[in-house]
């Protein structure tokens, strides 16, 4: 039997009656309560892989000072450095033991041509973590103390008149160090590769008691800190030239009053533009390591609510007045915010190296100590 009141539900939806018999009867339903920010109440440990005193520590303590009241929820945000094996150590604990709840993310430089060649200690890949931003730094300087050679040296030509020169790093991985490591051979300079320091602050004491005399840094932190460090003993070598979209490489308009661009310091000593093997992997190495400079990365398969609330944030602190202020005032430059898309494009480009390119650094890193992973035996 259908009964008037059924027509009625079936004619305007039982929501329908339900707000008409709550109308009758003065009935209200319950408030919804809305769900607590994903991160409230929460710490983040953010990562540095460097040392505490390097450029890319302070920068990452810097970060650590807005990133939390830019989060909704305002978490607590501290950092912690993981050293050594030129990064990886980090690296592989966040590609390994990090939490996925977004608790644990890292903020570091990287080598992804190391993950091209399959140097043995890297057991992560970089498109698998959870790119989340990253930034693009003013340029990079290779530096010496001015008595590299009797007298001092007066101009970047002198450099290959030095008879010891040491060029210091915190390994081949670094992909800074490599780079200065490829424009040294391109430029025919004689040199002994000195690697194992844990971060930028014990290569600069390093510089400074005279144990190495040729390294390379970001130009913030030359300005900032090697100038004040050295006092006068330092000279500028060459800068890292840049890449265009088209793909060519060109002096870095803001490194200039520093010193020259590589390749205008290769022209003036060999009378022609660089050529060869060691200058095509140096350029692909640029690429790699220059479009961007440091990534901040969350581990592999992270909870995607952490990751939709962090991103955004990440963009509002980087470019927010605060963050802004005190990379200019501690460094004299702010780094450009880089959003996680374009972190995620980049950190495929070691996937992009030709079979010819990756056997060349396979025997580069090979002289230098570091070797591939071994080939797993077929059962």
């Amino acid at each position: 039997m259908i009964t008037s009141n059924s027509l009625r539900i079936s004619k305007f939806g039982l929501g329908a009656a339900l707000a008409l018999f709550m109308t009758m009867t003065g009935a209200t339903l319950p408030t919804p309560v809305e769900a607590a920010p994903y991160f409230e109440g929460k710490t983040i440990t953010l990562f540095s892989s460097r040392g505490a005193g390097s450029g890319a520590t302070l920068l990452t303590r810097t970060l650590a000072e807005s990133l939390g009241e830019n989060i909704e929820g305002n978490p607590t945000v501290v950092v912690k450095s993981l050293t050594g094996a030129a990064g990886n150590r980090a690296l592989n604990f966040m590609y390994e033991k990090a939490t996925r709840d977004g608790t644990m993310i890292i903020y570091t430089p990287w080598g992804g041509i190391a993950q091209a060649v399959e140097l043995a200690g890297i057991r992560f890949k970089y498109e698998d973590f959870t790119p989340l931003g990253g930034s693009k730094l003013a340029g990079v300087l290779t530096w010496s103390r001015k008595d590299i050679i009797p007298g001092g040296i007066k101009s970047p030509k002198d450099i290959l008149k030095a008879p010891k020169v040491r060029l210091g790093a915190s390994g081949i991985t670094n992909g800074r160090a490599l780079i200065a490591n490829l424009l040294s051979d391109v430029l025919g300079m004689k040199y002994i590769f000195v690697s194992g320091y844990r971060g930028n602050s014990k290569i600069r004491a390093a510089m400074l008691r005279g144990e190495i005399n040729l390294t390379t840094d970001a130009i913030h932190v030359y300005r900032s800190l090697i100038k004040k460090t050295m006092k006068g003993m330092e000279y500028p070598i060459w800068h890292v030239p840049v890449r265009t979209n088209d793909g060519r490489f060109i002096a870095n308009s803001e490194l200039t009053k520093f010193a020259p661009s590589f390749i205008d310091l290769y022209k003036s000593v060999h009378g022609r533009a660089p050529s060869g093997p060691a200058w095509e992997a140096a350029k692909f190495a640029i690429h790699i390591g220059e479009t961007i400079n440091h990534i901040i990365l969350g581990p592999p398969n992270m909870n995607p609510k952490a990751a939709a609330a962090l991103r955004p944030a990440l963009a509002k602190a980087m470019n927010g007045p605060k963050f802004v202020q005190a990379t200019q005032k501690r460094f004299f430059y702010a780094p450009a915010h880089r959003n996680h898309v374009d972190v995620g494009k980049v950190l495929t480009l070691p996937s992009t190296a030709s079979p010819e390119m990756i056997a060349y650094f396979k025997n580069y890193f090979g002289k230098r100590g570091e070797r591939a992973k071994s080939p797993k035996k077929k059962k």
